[in-house]
Formats: C-alpha cells, structure tokens, sequence
C-alpha cells in the first residue's frame, strides 16, 4: 500500500476501488477496507482470477501481507458472514450473540435486540412476521 493511505480509510477505499474497477465490475473481486475476496466456481477459475488480481496490485504498487492470505478456500468467513460454496450463512459468532442477549427490560432493550436481530433478516424470509411482535412494543 502507499505509504500514507494506510491510516485513511476514506481515501484507501476509493484508491482500491478505482484499481480494480474494472475487476469489481466483472465480479472478479470484492474489496473491503484492506480486505479482497475473490470468488471462484472452480480452482482453475480462482488461479486465473488471483492471477489476475496479484497483477493489479503489483502494477500500482500495493504491498500484500501473504501471511494474512488465505487462497483457495471453500468456506470464509467475511464482514459477519459466513460463505461456503458460493452460499451465504450468518456467523455462528452472530447467532451466539442473539442466544445468549439478556432478557429484555425495556424498551431502549427492545431496540438494541431488534437491531441485533435484524441481521438476520436476510436470512429468515419470514424476519418482520418473527419480530413483529417485539417491533409493536415500539409504537
């Protein structure tokens, strides 16, 4: 990374995005922050994908921590999510936390909970028929 963009996410993030624009575009990689997943049906896919990407960084001079990568991996675990086989599931971390949530004692907990909960709400078509009840307790 050049020196100085490091400590300013709201300059890294347009510089990266601007990089692989034309990647991004094409779905052939996902950067955040300093983070970048390539996504990939197959190994071959993946090779000529990171290849790719790896050339990207190299010609705009982006250091890359190879010890903080991970390549060719079937399961991630990526901003709360968990994605297996081209499939997204919640973060067990996630579910953890709506578990083991205290019992709720009024209604500034009933707000925390449903903001907690509706990370879910991707995951559970039925989300608003589930929470309803709790949401009413706001009007």
């Amino acid at each position: 990374m050049p020196f100085g963009l490091s400590t300013c996410p709201s300059t890294f993030m347009p510089y990266i995005n601007a990089i692989f624009r034309h990647l991004i575009s094409k779905s052939i990689v996902l950067p955040y922050m300093d983070d970048v997943v390539i996504p990939a049906a197959n190994e071959s896919q993946a090779l000529e994908y990171l290849k790719i990407v790896l050339e990207v960084a190299y010609d705009y001079g982006l250091e890359i921590n190879f010890k903080k990568c991970q390549f060719l991996h079937n399961t991630i675990e990526f901003l709360g999510h968990i994605i297996e086989n081209g499939r997204l599931f919640p973060s067990p971390s996630k579910t953890k936390a709506v578990i083991n949530y205290p019992d709720l004692k009024n209604i500034k907990d009933v707000r925390r909970f449903l903001g907690l909960t509706g990370y879910f709400r991707k995951f559970l078509p039925s989300y608003s028929t589930i929470a309803k009840p709790l949401s009413g307790l706001l009007l």
